[in-house]
């Protein structure tokens, strides 16, 4: 089965839980005789790279601009939900790794639309934290009040 993983972050450029626990999902999956590939955004690319690491897993780096860590807070929040370049770079991974499920990981920052252009391929969504259900992930406003 080709499984395609899409998440925010990945090791070693961020080494979070839910980007561990990607991580540790794919190793599997490979040893299980499936084919792995894992699509994310990072700051360390200019153009879209094809990689594959280590341990057979392959990597589709998007570029994500240097930019997005200085901009506006809203436009910050904008982008979790809406970035078209990184739309764009999905759909031809989608095309080029005709994968058999999908399984999102986190679209934090990365752009919530990518779950609506897997089209009708089978998805799953671990849920690794609050986050489709409050913006800042841990259902408390900065003011300190419940954010559900």
């Amino acid at each position: 089965m080709q499984i395609l993983l899409t998440v925010h972050k990945y090791p070693p450029e961020s080494l979070g839980g839910t980007e561990i626990y990607t991580r540790t999902l794919a190793q599997a999956l490979v040893r299980l005789g499936h084919g792995v590939t894992v699509f994310y955004p990072t700051a360390q690319v200019t153009m879209v790279e094809q990689t594959t690491d280590g341990d057979g897993i392959a990597l589709w780096r998007v570029p994500l601009p240097a930019s997005r860590v200085t901009e506006n807070p809203a436009r910050q929040f904008w982008h979790t939900f809406r970035d078209q370049a990184i739309e764009r770079a999905f759909v031809e991974c989608l095309q080029t790794v005709q994968p058999d499920l999908v399984h999102f990981q986190h679209v934090q920052g990365v752009s919530a639309r990518l779950i609506e252009l897997a089209g009708n391929l089978p998805k799953v969504a671990t849920l690794h934290d609050y986050w489709y259900f409050c913006a800042n992930s841990q259902l408390i406003r900065p003011d300190r009040r419940p954010c559900a």
